[in-house]
This record gives structure tokens, sequence and C-alpha cells, in this order.
């Protein structure tokens, strides 16, 4: 018996089996670089929201620091037009404050200006009470306080105090208007000066002239 010739079988079939894994290689391939293409699609996708977000993001937090910035420049110019305001408002009440004490001073050459003197007398006789007192003025009203204006001052302040007082006039080197009463003792003393007045109401004053300044 001869042997056949399975050669040509075998060729065909080695054949065949590379096409057939020729064609699982491509079709596997193509599936691969298709996944690795929905992959790449998926991956930019993603980027594009992340970026995205990103910047929005940034815009949202660039937008809070902008209007945090003019919040800040904002309260930093109303902080500036207030110390302006109330530095000029400051300023007029110094001008009034220097006008009255100007005006305080020209009150020595009015004629009403004794009767001034003697109501500060009076009123710094109440608050010492003591029958003993002396009274310190200024040399610049020195022609003043002599013996005819103490007998006054002792008839005006038993009239209107209903109590006698024994007084001794004392110049001083005070450049104010007005007067300071003491007791003979020295321990109580009551400063009538046009410039003690004016502390004692400054507070007062200054707020009221604030307020109408502007």
């Amino acid at each position: 018996m001869k042997n056949k010739d399975y050669s040509h079988i075998n060729q065909e079939n080695a054949e065949l089996i590379l096409a057939k894994i020729k064609e699982g290689s491509a079709n596997e391939i193509k599936a691969i670089l298709s996944r690795a293409e929905e992959e790449a699609k998926r991956i930019m996708q993603e980027a594009r929201v992340s970026a995205e977000n990103k910047r929005s993001e940034i815009l949202k937090n660039l937008d809070g620091e902008i209007f945090a910035y003019k919040e800040k420049v904002n309260s930093t110019i109303n902080i500036e037009k207030r110390r302006i305001i109330l530095s000029e408002k400051s300023n007029f009440v110094d001008e009034v404050l220097k006008s009255v004490n100007k005006l305080a001073q020209d009150f020595r050459k009015n004629s009403d200006y004794v009767s001034f003197l003697k109501n500060s007398v009076l009123e710094g006789a109440r608050v010492i009470d003591t029958e003993e007192l002396e009274v310190f003025y200024s040399n610049l009203d020195s022609e003043i306080f002599n013996e005819q204006f103490k007998d006054e001052l002792v008839g005006f302040c038993r009239e209107k105090a209903e109590k006698d007082f024994s007084i001794n006039f004392v110049e001083a080197d005070l450049k104010d208007i007005g007067i300071i009463v003491q007791s003979k003792s020295g321990q109580l003393i009551f400063d009538n000066t046009f410039g003690a007045r004016l502390n004692r109401s400054i507070d007062d004053i200054y707020m009221k002239l604030l307020k109408e300044a502007f």
C-alpha cells in the first residue's frame, strides 16, 4: 500500500489557521483600539469637565476676592470720608470756641461786665457757703475791684443770698474774665472764670456744635 501525500492538506490547514489567527488578532486589535479610543474620549471629557469646574471655581474665587477688595476699598473710603468730615467739624468747633473766647475777652469793655462779676461772686458765695470769703480777680480788672465795689458786693450778696458775707479782694495774674472764690481757710475753692465755666459745659457745647456744624 502506498502512503498518501498529506503535505498539501497540512499546508492548507496551516494557512487557514494562520488566516484565522490573523483575523482574530485584527479583530482584537480593532476592539482594543476602539476601547482605547472610547477611553481617550472619556478621559478628554472628564478633563474638559474638570477644567471647566476648576475654571468656574477660579472665577468664583476671583469674584469673591474682587468683591472683598471692593468692600475694603469702600470701607476705607467711607472711613476716610468720616475722618475728613469729623476733622472739618472739629475745626469748625475750634474756630467757634476761639471766637467765643475772643468775645469773652472783649466783654470786659461791656457795660454789663460789672453785673456779670457780681453774679459770679454771688454764685461762688452760695457754693462755698462760708461767711468769710476771698475773691481772686484779674489784674486787668483792678480798676473795678475797689472798696466801693466791695460794699456793693456785700449788699448784693446779702440781698440775693439772704446772708452776710465778709469779702476780701486778692489780685491775681488771671487773663480770663470772671473771678475765683475761696473760703478764707483755702479749703474750699470755686473757679468761676469764663474758662472754667466753659470747661464745665464743654462736652455738651462741643456735641451740640458738632451736630449743628454740617
